[in-house]
Formats: structure tokens, sequence, C-alpha cells
């Protein structure tokens, strides 16, 4: 909320996007950086890898992508440079927080901690519910379409679950949900008379590394004898991000010849992240 606060506030002051974007991950960072010099029993990679999933630009990735692949290679490098200068802030924001923290004494972060299961599946999926529907509420989304973005979001974790425990990876098991959402996001979309992406967006980011790219930013920022790891780390991210929006694409694409006889909404302006 303080984030929202803050991004809102510096939009009425026509502050541009990429130090928006800076400034709303420097403060999500910092706060957790602080909360653990504190002492307070939360890890601050889980609050920065959920703080920074609103702030990625999955909307204007996947819009870029999707451009792309249908021939218009102009706007699709337009978005997709707007998305790089996103991320770049996201990375910025949460590198000058590090330093800063670093140079305050604060507690080194042990960023190879892994945090197992706490809930059951069952607890697991309600939480997705609940995250995703807070997600459409901050987005903006209408309210007849919460509760059918969350249970595309729901479908879209039960492949990820399914696809995580066949074996297909970190990196594969996100685009293959994805392709699921995309698919399942066009035809309960196009029946409530929406864009896809505004119930694909929301399902969808439950998919995204926020961890991965703390992690990452953190150690080529803190430990620059781990350069490589933290470059691998970061490339690893963008694999990520990149499969999750060339996989809502497909869906897409799939879910046309089913939904032939809906009112197209794609034309309809979708609000920029």
């Amino acid at each position: 909320m303080l984030v929202n606060l803050v991004a809102r506030q510096l939009g009425k002051w026509r502050t541009p996007d990429f130090f928006v974007t800076a400034a709303c991950s420097f403060l999500v960072t910092f706060i957790a950086l602080m909360l653990h010099w504190t002492g307070a029993d939360i890890p601050p990679s889980i609050v920065v890898a959920g703080g920074i999933l609103l702030l990625l630009p999955t909307g204007r990735l996947v819009s870029s992508v999707q451009d792309a692949i249908n021939g218009f290679p102009v706007t699709a490098a337009g978005r997709f440079l707007s998305t790089i200068l996103t991320f770049g802030a996201i990375v910025a924001g949460i590198a000058v927080a590090v330093v800063v923290g670093d140079l305050i004494g604060s507690v080194a972060i042990d960023v190879t901690q892994t945090f197992p299961e706490a809930y059951p599946l069952w607890g697991q999926a309600i939480l997705i519910a609940v995250a995703v529907i807070a997600i459409g509420i901050t987005e903006q989304t209408l309210l007849k379409l919460l509760l059918p973005t969350a249970a595309v979001g729901l479908v879209g974790y039960f492949v990820l679950w399914g696809a995580s425990s066949l074996g297909f990876g970190d990196r594969l098991s996100p685009a293959i949900s994805a392709v699921v959402i995309g698919l399942l996001a066009r035809m309960v979309a196009l029946r409530l008379g929406a864009p896809q992406l505004v119930v694909a967006v929301p399902a969808a980011l439950i998919l995204l590394p926020g961890l991965k790219i703390f992690r990452s930013m953190y150690v080529l920022t803190v430990q620059e004898a781990d350069v490589l790891v933290g470059s691998g780390g970061m490339l690893n991210a963008g694999a990520i991000v990149l499969g999750v929006a060339a996989g809502i694409v497909l869906g897409d694409n799939l879910a046309r010849p089913l939904t032939k006889g809906l009112a197209s909404n794609e034309r309809r302006r979708v609000r920029r992240r």
C-alpha cells in the first residue's frame, strides 16, 4: 500500500515512469532490509519478491511479444524498449537500496536460504486465489472479472505444480502454465466483454521470478566475487519472464479458433502498467 501511495504521488508530480519504478523498487527493498536489521522474523527476500512483482511490466512485455509475432516489428520494438527500461529501473532500485543498506551497517542476507512449503496444496490454492484477486484490485480490474481471474490463476497454478512435479524444470514449467493461462484468459475475458490481458496479467503474475531477480541483484551488488553467479541468475530470471510472456501469447493464439463467435475486444485500450 505504501508503494502504491508513493507511486500515485510521484505520478501527480508527473515524474517519469522510470524514476517512479526505481523509487518504488528502492522503497520495497530498503524496508525489507530494515525489517531484517531490526530482527523482524520476516525473510527480506520474500518481502522484496512480493513487492516487485507488481512493478514488473508484464502487460507491456506480453504486448510486445504479441506484436512481434503478429508482424508489427516497430510497435513491438518500442514496447520492448519500454519494458527493458522498466526492468532496468527495478534492478537499479534494488541495487541502490542494497548499497545504502550496506553503508548504514545492515546485516548481510543469506540469499542461498531456501523456504520449504509452509502450507498444504489446498492452503496454497486458497492463498493464490486471494493473491490474484488482490492483484486484480490493484490493477483496477472490474468487479465482475475478479473471481474469473482468480479461477484462471488457480488453474495456472495447478498446471505449474503438475509440470514441476513431472520434472519440467524451473524455466519450462512457468511457460507451460502461461500457455494454459493465456488460453483460458482469452475465453473468459471475451465472454465477459474484456481484453485478454485484463485477465491474463493478474493471473500470470504468480509465475514471475521475483525472488530470483532479488537474489541475483543482491549477489551482483554486495558479493562482487560471485558476479558470474549473479549474472547467470539475472539471465535465468529474464528467460523465465520471456517464457511466460511467450506462453500467454501462444495460449491466446490457440484459443482463437474457440472464440470466433465471441465479440472481440482486442483493440480496446488496456491501461499501461
